[in-house]
């Protein structure tokens, strides 16, 4: 019931602010400061690598949730009409706001809590609070705490439960100070969110190579809960991933600049001949560590990849593949 909800309150807020700016013409009539020159794509692509970004964290974890799907095709319908209908619509939503605001206040307000915070009666006030309490506790908050639980409890299952890791991961995140990054909306977008995002796509990238290129989906489901398994590798590290992602993050990353008195970068970038990639740090990760993760595992493979791509018989008896619902096991 939360998700309704929430969508009812962007609408009503939406409401609310084209009643204030005197109606929708006079509220989507707002002139812009680009146009579809070159200022408008040098802002389009660092702004799509942040929305990228954001949401990159949960592509990569989204097998916490799925694995509890009932079938592979119940994951399917579940995220094909959930996710792009809800965000298509929220992005409508949050743009025609943003544009009414522009409108009413002379300035552009991009932050829900800012526009709140303009309301002037208190019933409408309470409303919008509700919803936006209620989305950090049903959305935000379940979205971010799940796959670092996970992640905390398989450190030392025998001391972190899921529900420890959970409670970590709530103090962490306030230790972290998430507010800093929101203060300045350019130092957030295309600072913390560009950047996370190039890292987080050498790690995508690795996944999808190491899956449907090298494995071909074919997985040994005990192994990897095994030590000395044919997944424990050097010691219990992967040299191969390792390099992809240290070259696929450098690339990302590499040229990551900012602003003159802005953010936490050089002007010229950290590397200034990466500086153009930076722009497109999450597909550069991407693309990068997949290709050179691919490359490193078919000509230089280890054992016992080479043994299953000589085979053809990437699974033990009883092993399932279950890649679409992240069924992989105990956690």
């Amino acid at each position: 019931w939360a998700a309704p909800l929430m969508v009812i309150g962007g609408v009503a807020l939406l409401v609310w602010m084209a009643a204030e700016a005197g109606g929708p013409g006079p509220m989507l009539a707002t002139e812009g400061e680009l146009d579809w020159g070159p200022s408008f794509w040098a802002l389009f692509f660092p702004s799509l690598m942040g929305v990228v970004g954001y949401w990159a964290t949960l592509t990569l974890n989204i097998s916490d949730f799925t694995r509890f799907a009932a079938s592979q095709r119940a994951q399917v319908v579940g995220q094909s009409l959930g996710l792009p209908t809800t965000m298509t619509a929220f992005s409508l939503l949050a743009v025609m706001v943003t544009a009414g605001t522009a409108a009413v206040y002379g300035e552009a307000l991009w932050n829900p809590i800012d526009v709140v915070d303009r309301m002037d009666s208190g019933i409408g006030l309470l409303f919008a609070v509700f919803v936006v309490l209620l989305a950090t506790v049903s959305t935000n908050i379940a979205a971010n705490l799940v796959g670092p639980a996970y992640d905390l409890a398989n450190l030392k299952p025998q001391w972190i439960s899921f529900r420890t890791g959970a409670l970590l991961t709530a103090v962490l995140g306030v230790l972290i100070m998430p507010w800093k990054l929101i203060e300045d909306e350019s130092v957030y977008i295309f600072t913390w969110l560009g950047t996370v995002g190039g890292l987080l796509g050498a790690v995508a990238g690795i996944l999808l190579a190491d899956y449907w290129l090298l494995r071909r989906t074919r997985i040994d489901l005990p192994s990897l809960y095994t030590r000395d398994s044919r997944y424990w590798y050097s010691g219990g590290w992967n040299w191969r991933a390792m390099t992809a992602f240290g070259v696929g993050a450098l690339l990302a990353v590499g040229g990551s600049n900012s602003p003159a008195g802005e953010g936490p970068f050089p002007t010229a970038g950290l590397i200034p001949v990466l500086a153009p990639l930076a722009e497109f740090g999450w597909v550069v990760g991407l693309f990068s560590a997949l290709v050179l993760y691919w490359a490193l595992g078919r000509f230089v493979p280890d054992r016992a990849t080479a043994a299953d791509n000589g085979t053809g018989q990437g699974r033990t008896s009883g092993a399932r593949d279950t890649a679409g619902t992240g069924n992989t096991g105990p956690r």
